[in-house]
């Protein structure tokens, strides 16, 4: 891995309305060596507004990486998905499902839709920082990433 991927941070989006697996990948993010801003978006109205650089967004830096959650409150997870995947501007960024559903038709839902990845949270801590940690370590060390 050459050191200068070290150097450049990767903006996140993350698109979760719980603060506590907010804070959980927050610490999880700030341990590695991998440098990280990590924007978040409670609802998938601001997520959209977030990506559009809309008010209050106008100076937001478009995020090479999306992790977004499914139960949302207003504008839910897969419709946030369906937009991005039919907007030209904003459809090359990779976004993961990261979510507490383990449903069958959420996962294929998902995929049609364009996810990249679907990731159910665990509910152990020691098993969610490890999902944290293999997702740090292909998504932002390994893959390429689209650069605004």
């Amino acid at each position: 891995m050459p050191e200068s991927a070290f150097r450049t941070p990767v903006d996140i989006l993350l698109v979760e309305d719980n603060t506590n697996h907010v804070l959980l990948l927050r610490r999880v993010l700030e341990e590695s060596r991998m440098r990280t801003t990590i924007h978040v978006a409670e609802s998938g109205e601001d997520a959209l507004r977030f990506l559009r650089r809309e008010p209050p967004h106008e100076q937001a830096r478009r995020p090479q990486l999306i992790l977004l959650d499914l139960y949302l409150p207003g504008l839910e997870g897969l419709a946030v998905l369906k937009t991005l995947n039919q907007d030209p501007a904003l459809r090359s960024i990779p976004v993961l499902i990261l979510t507490t559903s383990d449903v069958p038709e959420d996962v294929v839902a998902a995929y049609d839709e364009g996810a990249r990845a679907f990731i159910t949270k665990p509910t152990d801590l020691e098993v969610f920082e490890t999902v944290v940690q293999s997702i740090e370590a292909f998504w932002l060390k390994i893959a390429q990433l689209p650069v605004d």
